[in-house]
């Protein structure tokens, strides 16, 4: 059975992308994840956001980019929205998502870093599933 992931592509007025860091992976990612029961795609991105940043978005402000084709069993719903300067302050980012680390058990934040990335950037950073989309959204340069 294919799910579905909704997150926020978030742009700073450069234009680079925030970016947070999957604990325990290589890859960095958008902030994402799946609906809670009850949840539309907006609402659980915004829910999303807030778990794995700490940032607090309008409804209002978020773009929908749609619902794409991710991994074999998993679709992405995106939607983007750009941040002014005063929001983009990367020392005060938090997550409050947590799961059990798979060798302790210890409960672990999902997320455990932050950075803005500009679009040359992303393909050293982001894992191929994520940046096969976000240059079909036009988000990530063309490979050359």
């Amino acid at each position: 059975m294919k799910t579905t992931s909704y997150g926020v592509a978030i742009h700073d007025p450069q234009g680079r992308l925030l970016l947070a860091h999957a604990t325990g992976t290589r890859w960095w990612d958008l902030p994402k994840g799946g609906a809670e029961a009850g949840e539309s795609p907006r609402e659980a991105a915004l829910r999303e956001v807030l778990e794995e940043t700490g940032l607090v978005l309008q409804p209002d402000t978020l773009e929908d980019l749609g619902r794409h084709p991710y991994r074999p069993q998993k679709d992405l719903h995106l939607f983007r929205t750009w941040l002014p300067d005063s929001q983009c302050e990367l020392a005060g980012r938090v997550c409050t998502s947590f799961f059990p680390h798979h060798r302790t058990g210890v409960m672990t934040p999902e997320v455990d870093a932050w950075r803005w990335a500009a679009p040359h950037e992303l393909a050293r950073l982001c894992a191929p599933a994520m940046l096969k989309l976000l240059t079909t959204l036009g988000l990530a340069p063309a490979a050359t």
